[in-house]
This record gives C-alpha cells, sequence and structure tokens, in this order.
C-alpha cells in the first residue's frame, strides 16, 4: 500500500485522503474533493457537472413553457373579454335597430344629415364635446374635426347625466336621436347650421 502511496504522489494525487483506496483508475486520474468532503474523479465530476446543467436545462424549459402558457391563457381571456363585450354591442345595435334607430358611420350622418327628412332617427358614435354652451359630436378629439350640433334639452335625465359627467372628461359614445330644424349662433353671430342631432338616448 506504501508504493501505491507512493506512485500516487509521484502522479500528482496529493493531500486527497483516501482516494487511490476508493479507486484504483486514481492512478492515472486526478481526484478532487466536493465541498461536503466526497472524493471524484474528474468523469464523475463532469458527469455530475453535466447532470446539474441537465436539469438546469430542464427547469428553464419547464419555466418558458409556464410562461408560454400564462400568456395563451391571458389571451384567450381577452378573447373572451371582447368577444363578450362585442356581443353585448351587438345586442344593443339590434335593440337600437328595432326601435327605428339606423347606425351609421359618422362620416355618413355628417354628409348627409341637411338632406335627411326630419325627424329621421339614426344612432352615431362620436366624441362628446362642450364649447361654452355649444355641445357637439365629433369623429375624433381634433381642434379641425368635423362636428354635429347637438340639442339636448328634451333628452331624458339619464342620458342628459351621462353627459354631464362627460363635461369633466372627453367621453365616446352612441347617441342616438332625430334630426331636428336648429338656429344656432357664437358669440353672437348666427352659424350656417340648420339640422341638428335632437338626442333621445346616450350609451
Amino acid at each position: 500500500m506504501k508504493n501505491l502511496v507512493v506512485l500516487l504522489a509521484a502522479a500528482g494525487v496529493v493531500q486527497l485522503g483516501g482516494c487511490y483506496a476508493k479507486c484504483w483508475q486514481c492512478q492515472v486520474e486526478q481526484c478532487y474533493r466536493t465541498p461536503d468532503g466526497k472524493l471524484q474523479t474528474v468523469e464523475e465530476m463532469e458527469a455530475e457537472q453535466a447532470e446539474e446543467a441537465r436539469r438546469a436545462a430542464e427547469e428553464k424549459r419547464k419555466e418558458e413553457e409556464q410562461r408560454e402558457q400564462l400568456a395563451r391563457t391571458a389571451l384567450e381571456q381577452q378573447a373572451k373579454r371582447q368577444a363578450i363585450a362585442q356581443a353585448a354591442v351587438n345586442a344593443r345595435i339590434a335593440e337600437d335597430e328595432a326601435r327605428g334607430y339606423k347606425h351609421v358611420a359618422f362620416a355618413d350622418f355628417y354628409l348627409d344629415q341637411k338632406s335627411l327628412p326630419l325627424g329621421s332617427k339614426r344612432a352615431v358614435t362620436g366624441f362628446y364635446r362642450v364649447t361654452g354652451q355649444l355641445e357637439t359630436l365629433v369623429d375624433m378629439p381634433a381642434d379641425n374635426a368635423p362636428r354635429v350640433i347637438l340639442v339636448t334639452e328634451s333628452a331624458p335625465r339619464e342620458a342628459r347625466a351621462k353627459m354631464l359627467a362627460c363635461r369633466r372628461s372627453l367621453c365616446r359614445g352612441t347617441f342616438l336621436g332625430h334630426t331636428a330644424k336648429c338656429e344656432v349662433t357664437w358669440l353672437g353671430n348666427p352659424l350656417p347650421i340648420d339640422v341638428c342631432l335632437a338626442v333621445d338616448d346616450v350609451w
């Protein structure tokens, strides 16, 4: 055994206690002591490192799969909420149409309002804007945006309450109303507007 110890020391395997007693290949392979005091050959150490790398890669793969699953679930939930919201909008549009309010694009109403018979029921979506005492519906919140003049004096209280709340911030909504004759003045001067949308409901 002493000869073996000398042989190991000559091979560079020193200060390792009984590595030679564990494996004869230590005569030609260097051994290492792990933090917990375990003796390992190079092959054992490389195998353990490879296993740790494999476990780390597997854990990373599972984490990525979990993130992807969470993302898919979030997208599915968002799509479901959008579908529910769209179904509610479609139901409301169908209800409006049944009450005689034809839904039209803002641009179509803006271009056709003067040619529509007075009393024509329409539903128009846009942004509610108040300038002084002038209540308007605009297609987009821009200073030069086309506007439809609204008449709200005879609107139901619930609709007027919604518009009152929108005076504090910019609101977008669908305005149900009928075309009506009106006279509009601005700073004491009459404007070339003779047809307005008299509001019957807002949502």
